[in-house]
């Protein structure tokens, strides 16, 4: 095993959708292992841990106390109050992380005031069920803590992705640049489809602006 494996923290995983599975199974796959997981459906918990060989946790708190490194790829809306509920237990996590675009690492505040490191990795892409790959994926990044930025930024590396480092009051910038990047793309798609239809082309609509969207698509890239 080489002196980066050895180095690299076990995983826990709080959330067994879509972003949680498919960071899951994608880090083990490269590597990684993944110690425990905890969801609110307890059967989902089970398939996602059964597919990478990890415990079923019967809570966050369980899986902080198992993992080096925690990621809870969770709703937005949910976040700070299970990052309460972590804070109940009477341990100090090691590092937590959540995988929200919008919110900065601030919503952790209550366990980086227990002396935990806290960040985000958020994967820029638009997930519609678990990825197989997310190879040349952006993720951006924030950390409180140096060693906490190399891990994640090892992690996005093993996931072949890019590392996108946010600087500290950066979140707001970056989701708007990524809702203005899809969310308007597909206001405009819609308004085309409309205006197409209007002059009675509502059959042909897609088949005009798909190509001509995908073509746009290739030259930005």
């Amino acid at each position: 095993m080489s002196t980066r494996q050895q180095a690299r923290p076990t995983l826990g995983i709080v959330g067994a959708g879509k972003v949680g599975g498919s960071l899951a199974r994608l880090s083990q796959a490269q590597g990684y292992r993944i110690v425990a997981v905890a969801s609110r459906d307890r059967a989902h918990a089970a398939t996602l841990a059964g597919s990478v060989g990890a415990g079923v946790a019967s809570s966050p708190a369980e899986v902080v106390a198992l993992a080096d490194l925690t990621l809870l790829t969770i709703p937005d809306d949910a976040i700070l109050s299970v990052a309460e509920s972590i804070t109940l237990n009477g341990r100090t996590p090691k590092a937590v992380i959540h995988t929200s675009g919008a919110h900065s690492l601030d919503v952790l505040v209550p366990l980086a005031a227990l002396g935990s490191m806290t960040g985000s990795l958020h994967p820029a892409y638009p997930f519609s069920g678990v990825a197989e790959s997310l190879a040349g994926v952006a993720f951006a990044i924030e950390a409180n803590d140096a060693l906490l930025h190399t891990w994640l930024r090892d992690l996005v590396t093993a996931l072949d992705g890019r590392a996108l480092m946010i600087p500290p009051g950066g979140k707001v910038l970056y989701h708007a640049a990524l809702s203005i990047a899809s969310n308007y793309t597909v206001t405009l798609y819609a308004l085309a489809e409309r205006l197409l239809a209007s002059l009675g082309a509502e059959q042909a609509a897609a088949a005009a602006l798909q190509p001509l969207l995908m073509g746009t698509v290739e030259n930005i890239q």
